[in-house]
């Protein structure tokens, strides 16, 4: 019996944990700022932006961030999404889902993990946070027992088109290079953050939800041509 193909993804944002304010701390200013003025020039103006980076660097770091949207599709089903601040319970909602739909999909708990940076990202993230919050489940893998080119197991799309030489390769610009139907072409990870800070939490689902899509789409439109 064939392994159920599982398209999934998530979007994170910092954790709020003692290592941001480490982040935080270690910016300063440019060591060629010597006069007070300067400094309070740059306190001002640039420290702000500085440390916002710093914070937001720690919501793509597996220990430290946190899981807010998760979205999921097996084969041609449609995506089953959760968003919540309660990282915890939406994690062990989607494995007791997960499980029997796996199971009655593929008599089995053979599973192809399929995602864009899945093995450079998402599965991490995914085997901390569980770690985290102390969820466990026989789906569960551990990141580092799965390598890319392991295609039974896991298929990254970003892995199997651009190897490890990413710059430009992003689902979203490979969603206009292969003409996929993106229904949110203006966010991107980046402003993940800030969207659930502003109280758009559906909006972020919803973006979750899309990048599930297009990484099917994604990777029906690419298979035949990557490794097997």
């Amino acid at each position: 019996m064939p392994a159920s193909k599982l398209f999934i993804d998530i979007e994170t944002i910092p954790g709020g944990t003692f290592y941001e304010g480490q982040l935080v701390d270690a910016v300063k200013p440019p060591a060629t700022h010597k006069k007070p003025e300067t400094i309070a020039e740059w306190d001002k103006m640039v420290r702000p932006m500085k440390e916002y980076e710093a914070r937001h660097q720690a919501g793509l770091m597996a220990p430290f961030c946190r899981i807010v949207a998760l979205s999921w599709a097996l084969e041609d089903q449609d995506p089953v999404t959760y968003y919540s601040n309660d990282e915890g319970k939406m994690l062990k909602q989607f494995f007791d889902e997960l499980v029997p739909a796996v199971e009655a999909e593929s008599n089995g708990f053979r599973l192809q993990w399929i995602g864009h940076n899945i093995t450079g990202f998402d599965l991490n993230v995914l085997w901390w946070r569980c770690m985290a919050n102390n969820v466990s489940s026989p789906l569960l893998v551990h990141p580092r027992t799965i390598k890319p080119w392991e295609t039974d197991k896991v298929f990254d799309t970003l892995y199997q088109l651009a190897g490890t030489n990413t710059k430009g390769h992003s689902l979203s610009n490979m969603a206009k290079l292969f003409q996929l139907e993106d229904r949110a072409p203006d966010i991107d990870g980046s402003l993940v953050w800030d969207l659930w800070r502003d109280g758009e939490h559906k909006l972020v689902a919803e973006y979750c939800e899309n990048d599930v899509q297009l990484v099917r789409q994604l990777y029906k439109r690419i298979a035949e041509w990557c490794v097997k």
